[in-house]
């Protein structure tokens, strides 16, 4: 049983429309607002589908399904977010309309209210830097897809106060999400080792070290997944990780840069064919070099940064990614 506390969520875009999903589901009041009614009216369709979904596979009843409708109001003015105790923004990674956003909400929202990021590649500190109240400006990074994956990254700053930290950190465990904490680092935790796997999977192909279907496979035998790299870029969006990779280079090096390839796929407007002959001998190596940039950065982020556990790391993988074993279970799986 949700509190009676009021949510608020700025973005009706896939990821802000499962946010205020998951929450509305759990019982919360959210307001969703977007300045687009189109956006606004696909949300509302697509949000109606995925509970009607739910309703066919006995997930939930069409009483919850109604009622969780009846909790989400889709407004396009930003003062529907003036009584919310927690205001989530799920707009473009562009830093300088999360910042104005950002601005405007504080001078919309209540004195008290908890402001929270969603982004995945910007550091907090960035956003939060413009704002009077830093205290209680923190993020809250959720996976795809929201209404559905459990996992949520919360990162605070050193502005952050602890009393925000609880707070945030409460709401998602009431709305029954896995929590893991991130120090405020470029790509925070999952992404940081999870988008050089995708780059490093393009670069393969790239130089020519074997075809996409050859590192598909690679990938999904050593890291039993459903999905290899190539085709969660299809589903999620070639765009998303591009962006990711061009603003983890900024803050981290070259290393993260993009491949080009992944420019020259978008730009054809294609999605990556997957269909090919598999080179078994190449299995191995591939699933191999996938690894050690999983482990590598991993690593640097536990043992030399300190952003985090290996337990948080772990948990990440398998919660956020649906790995079957994290980057350090699957090292000492291979150590043994």
């Amino acid at each position: 049983m949700a509190d009676c506390a009021r949510i608020a969520v700025v973005g009706a875009g896939v990821m802000g429309s499962g946010i205020a999903q998951k929450y509305a589901a759990s019982g919360y009041v959210v307001s969703l607002i977007d300045t687009k009614k189109a956006a606004l009216d696909k949300s509302k369709e697509g949000i109606k589908a995925m509970l009607s979904e739910g309703v066919l596979r006995g997930k939930i009843s069409a009483d919850e399904a109604d009622t969780t409708l009846l909790r989400l109001l889709f407004s396009d003015n930003l003062n529907d977010a003036k009584t919310a105790e927690l205001v989530i923004e799920a707009i473009f990674e562009d830093k300088a309309q999360k910042v104005a956003l950002f601005r405007n909400l504080e001078e919309v929202c209540l004195p008290d209210a908890i402001l929270a990021t969603n982004t995945s590649s910007l550091k907090v500190a960035d956003l939060q830097g413009a704002l009077k109240h830093q205290e209680r400006f923190l993020g809250l990074h959720y996976f795809f897809h929201p209404a559905k994956n459990r996992l949520v990254e919360l990162i605070g700053t050193d502005a952050t106060a602890s009393f925000a930290l609880a707070k945030a950190r409460l709401w998602q465990e009431r709305i029954k999400k896995v929590v893991i904490v991130s120090k405020d680092s470029p790509g925070f935790i999952v992404n940081r080792f999870f988008v050089p796997w995708l780059n490093e999977a393009l670069r393969i192909v790239a130089e020519g070290s074997a075809n996409i279907a050859t590192v598909e496979e690679a990938a999904k035998q050593v890291f039993k997944i459903g999905m290899g790299p190539f085709t969660l870029m299809n589903v999620t969006g070639m765009p998303i990780t591009y962006h990711a990779c061009t603003a983890m280079a900024e803050y981290m090096g070259p290393f993260y840069a993009p491949s080009p390839m992944l420019l020259q796929q978008i730009n054809s407007g294609q999605l990556w064919d997957i269909k090919g002959v598999v080179d078994a001998s190449l299995i191995k190596p591939i699933g191999m070099r996938l690894m050690a940039v999983v482990v590598a950065i991993s690593s640097q982020l536990v043992l030399v940064e300190k952003v985090c556990t290996s337990q948080d790391v772990d948990m990440g993988a398998k919660v956020g990614l649906l790995w079957e074993k994290g980057p350090f279970e699957l090292l000492q799986e291979h150590k043994e």
